[in-house]
């Protein structure tokens, strides 16, 4: 669930990604042209943050997912982690229920936030493998750049928003803003 929230990933590419697809030396994880939704492989920049995630998944020996309870296929039972994150909003929420939510709707969050965040929204589309809307047409065509460097800073930035939300900041010290 983190993952998804860090990178603005698909359901499917996280929950069944594998090993040999991450480097954690370059930072990058690479989601192969027959994994990836649209047909193209995809290259996403690593945070700190989702390094650290990944740096602690147990690995079960001789098996390709990084999520896996059986080592021979990826994690199921999707559906019941995100009933008990639900239970675990609505008790940290003191007992309120926050309107209905899809995984999907980390995605869109992520996309969100980058806008957001003042990040163009041809280096979203690209941290997220979207070919439509900014890259259709004309446009991608003549626009090859893989943008790379922005992807990886705005995934940078996107990290640093999430961990700003979600860490508990010790009370003797004051957060600066810009």
């Amino acid at each position: 669930m983190q993952l998804l929230a860090l990178t603005g990933q698909r359901r499917s590419e996280v929950f069944k990604a594998t090993w040999d697809a991450i480097n954690l030396e370059t930072a990058t994880w690479v989601i192969r042209s027959a994994r990836s939704k649209n047909g193209m492989e995809h290259l996403v920049p690593l945070s700190e943050p989702a390094l650290e995630i990944l740096q602690g998944v147990p690995r079960i020996k001789g098996s390709p997912y990084l999520f896996t309870t059986t080592g021979t296929s990826p994690a199921s039972g999707i559906s019941k982690a995100k009933a008990r994150l639900d239970q675990l909003i609505t008790a940290a929420n003191g007992g309120k229920a926050i309107p209905p939510w899809q995984l999907h709707d980390l995605r869109r969050t992520f996309v969100s936030g980058c806008t957001r965040l003042r990040i163009p929204s041809e280096v979203t589309e690209r941290a997220i493998n979207h070919v439509s809307e900014s890259f259709g047409s004309v446009r991608g065509v003549y626009n090859v750049h893989a943008s790379e460097e922005e992807r990886r800073s705005a995934m940078a930035a996107w990290a640093r928003h999430v961990m700003s939300i979600t860490t508990e900041i010790p009370t003797n010290v004051i957060a600066m803003t810009r």
